[in-house]
């Protein structure tokens, strides 16, 4: 559809190196890491042949647990905390009992934003082709809060390339080509 190069560049350049780092912590738990052509461009199928295993997430956070990494879930991040230089040293977050907490970095963070489909400032903003959405499916969760934390600390949003996301809507398009 009209997918932006540097991502599948990205992919391109990087995939078979992430491929082989996953191949042996996989391995300990007998899956298996393998090309599978019926899954065209994404090619990679973690389990049996055609059948990939659901939990292969399963031994990568056993792995990264085993390495010193802890895993918070069931909290909502409400603000990064930067550093005077301008690093990230953690966030602050609100737990289900409506508490806050501060969970702070020794290696870094990782902010994985998850989408922002049901923000409609951010869609007409980033994504403006997505006037051509007659129904979305976008879970009510998808507001773009960690995308805002993140310009917050002085990250940049560019405008979302209509191939990088899975829309989950339909669209009304004359020509999906054009």
């Amino acid at each position: 559809f009209y997918p932006s190069q540097e991502v599948v560049n990205s992919f391109v350049d990087h995939s078979a190196e992430l491929v082989d780092w996953i191949e042996p912590i996989l391995a300990k738990q007998g899956i298996i890491v393998q090309v599978a052509p019926t899954y065209g461009p994404f090619g990679v199928s973690y389990g049996t042949p055609g059948f990939p295993v659901q939990n292969w997430f399963e031994p990568l956070i056993d792995y990264a647990e085993s390495n010193g990494t802890e895993f918070v879930f069931n909290q909502r991040a409400l603000q990064l905390v930067q550093n005077d230089d301008g690093s990230i040293a953690g966030v602050i977050a609100e737990t289900n009992d409506k508490r806050y907490i501060q969970y702070n970095a020794t290696k870094g963070v990782v902010l994985c934003a998850g989408g922002f489909g049901k923000n409609k400032e951010m869609m007409e903003e980033f994504f403006p082709r997505a006037k051509a959405i007659t129904r979305d499916a976008f879970l009510p969760t998808h507001d773009g809060d960690g995308l805002i934390m993140g310009m917050q600390v002085g990250a940049e949003m560019d405008e979302v390339a209509w191939g990088d996301a899975y829309l989950g809507a339909d669209t009304d398009l004359p020509n999906p080509a054009t």
